[in-house]
């Protein structure tokens, strides 16, 4: 019979970060480094979902950014699909596609992963814009290497 004190399969679990928990990060750091509101997932739900991160600013167009952790499969899908939706009666033209280095899942708190994130070159980002999901431009438009993503 088991010792009920017994919680090894507990305390040997690797504590992982959720994604929304790095959107927020992001988020309040561009937010103190802009003069933009920048928000993570704080809209009601959308026809496509709820964006990741909104940035906006009275009088100018409103950008999503669209985020995943490496391996990021579908954030181009997900950047995509904002396009052409409609937030606070403003139709989204500009979606930011970005991939997020897997490390930020190891960085258990918020204030690490906001210092790493000042530094870190590894972002990997894509600008989509257009008026609806099946007519946009995305620059770059294509990756030709991680490196051509990298800035």
């Amino acid at each position: 019979m088991p010792d009920p004190d017994d919680k090894i399969t507990l305390t040997k679990s690797v504590p992982r970060r959720a994604e929304t928990s790095v959107n927020e990060d992001l988020a309040a750091l561009l937010n103190s480094k802009l003069s933009w509101s920048v928000t993570a997932q704080l809209i009601g739900k959308q026809d496509s979902g709820v964006p990741d991160i909104v940035v906006a600013e009275q009088g100018r167009a409103t950008v999503l950014v669209e985020n995943e952790i490496s391996p990021a499969r579908t954030v181009l899908k997900d950047a995509i699909s904002r396009l052409g939706v409609r937030i606070n009666h403003e139709t989204i033209t500009n979606v930011v596609e970005l991939k997020t280095s897997s490390r930020y899942r190891e960085i258990l708190t918020s204030e690490d992963a906001r210092e790493h994130m000042l530094v870190d070159s590894e972002f990997q980002y894509a600008l989509l814009t257009g008026e609806t999901f099946d007519d946009y431009s995305r620059f770059p438009s294509r990756v030709i290497s991680k490196e051509a993503w990298t800035i």
